[in-house]
């Protein structure tokens, strides 16, 4: 990914403003992923939440990657602190590029205490679904949490990005790009250096753009640590095969 070099920015109680540089190096900032992405959307929001008390990320409602930057482009990301719901705070960040729309979604921040809302069956369907879906994959890695924030901060949602991104080409059988996150929410708490099981599948398919469900849970005690829904397009490639297995390296009939 690119480096974003900040220009300009201000910062009120209900909005912020913040203008950056794409710096033309040797690696252009196409499609960002989402782990990168939300370091620097994460950073833009918390300025609106620093004052309402000890808040971490807990969920993201939608997270939408319209289009394509380049070196050398100037970026003007927005963000807007929204009505306040049970306890929670919620922040809609919009960034363009020469009034082209980039990227748009909502995070929400909720105290450091408070766990997901899913309900006992919402859970377990996750965790089913996350594993019985087409092209699975799972690992496990150590989390990483510089601080309380392990969702903007943290190695977790890098991971989840990885690992949907492999199972999402696994299932197109070539490449494909992060269009957006559908939803993610953090479902209890993460210690550094605790090792953390990953698993994901493809569970919707839409014409080229197939949607990625991710499940991560402690290896021992076997808690509940996020999900998140991640969407991709497949590329250079025409409308899925939905059924054929062409991940195997199998050639479909008449090609």
């Amino acid at each position: 990914m690119s480096r974003l070099i900040s220009l300009n920015q201000q910062v009120s109680p209900v909005a912020a403003r913040h203008e950056w540089r794409v710096a033309a190096d040797h690696h252009p900032l196409k499609r960002m992923d989402s782990s990168a992405l939300l370091e620097k959307l994460g950073a833009v929001a918390t300025s609106l939440v620093v004052d309402q008390g000890r808040l971490v990320a807990g969920e993201i409602e939608k997270l939408e990657v319209h289009s394509e930057v380049r070196p050398g482009e100037r970026l003007v990301a927005t963000a807007a602190l929204e009505p306040s719901r049970f306890r929670r705070k919620a922040v809609s960040v919009v960034v363009k590029a020469e009034q082209r729309l980039v990227v748009a979604g909502v995070l929400t921040f909720v105290p450091t205490d408070e766990p997901s809302r899913l309900s006992t069956v919402q859970r377990d369907r996750v965790r089913s679904s996350a594993r019985d879906g087409k092209s699975f994959v799972e690992t496990s890695f150590h989390a990483r949490t510089p601080g309380d924030d392990w969702l903007l901060h943290g190695n977790p949602l890098a991971w989840v990005q990885a690992s949907a991104l492999l199972s999402a080409q696994g299932f197109v059988g070539g490449p494909a790009e992060l269009i957006g996150l559908q939803g993610l929410s953090r479902l209890g708490p993460v210690r550094s250096g605790e090792t953390l099981v990953l698993q994901c599948s493809v569970v919707h398919v839409a014409n080229d753009v197939v949607s990625v469900l991710s499940h991560v849970r402690t290896e021992h005690a076997r808690h509940d640590v996020l999900y998140a829904v991640s969407s991709f397009r497949a590329q250079h490639a025409p409308a899925l095969l939905r059924e054929w297995p062409h991940w195997l390296g199998v050639a479909p009939p008449n090609q």
